[in-house]
């Protein structure tokens, strides 16, 4: 991808960013000193449509007015990363999914590791929902942004999917 735009939003977890070629979102995290690497990108346009439409999309879910989003989406990863990216998508707002169910869904039961893995590498944070996986014991396990995102964004969900 030769030019990307981001632009910042704050949210009840603290400022994320969103990166975006013209035409795909490549990426969302929050930023934490960890991410400093990537304050260095200029900024050609912030006001693309699509990084527009995703702040949108990203307000209306925190504030409870949106289940799913309606962005494209590009990932650069191996193979088997995309598969698994691909299945976090398919995990129904409100609902949870194990490691182990992932591995299912991807071809290979045993994989559940490498799905960890994989999670962990997730570069499109919320839009694609790697907080809706849990252990198969139904505990957190590991969230690249901290446990207590994930427990939070769990709680909204499961919260509004009950009203």
């Amino acid at each position: 991808m030769k030019d990307l735009f981001y632009i910042d939003e704050f949210t009840p977890l603290g400022p994320l960013r969103i990166i975006s070629s013209s035409k795909f979102i490549v990426s969302v995290f929050f930023l934490e000193k960890n991410n400093d690497s990537l304050n260095n990108l200029v900024i050609k346009n912030n006001k693309l449509d699509i990084l527009q439409k995703a702040s949108l999309e990203l307000k209306q879910w925190f504030c409870g007015d949106r289940i799913s989003f309606d962005l494209p989406l590009f990932f650069e990863g191996t193979c088997f990363q995309k598969k698994v990216w691909n299945s976090l998508i398919k995990i129904p707002f409100g609902e949870t999914r194990s490691y182990s169910d992932i591995a299912i869904d991807v071809g290979n039961s045993n994989a559940y590791r490498a799905v960890g893995t994989a999670i962990a590498s997730n570069p499109i944070l919320i839009f694609v929902p790697c907080h809706r996986v849990i252990g198969s014991n139904k505990t957190l396990r590991g969230f690249s942004s901290g446990l207590w995102r994930k427990k939070i964004l769990l709680s909204l969900e499961c919260y509004r999917s009950k009203l």
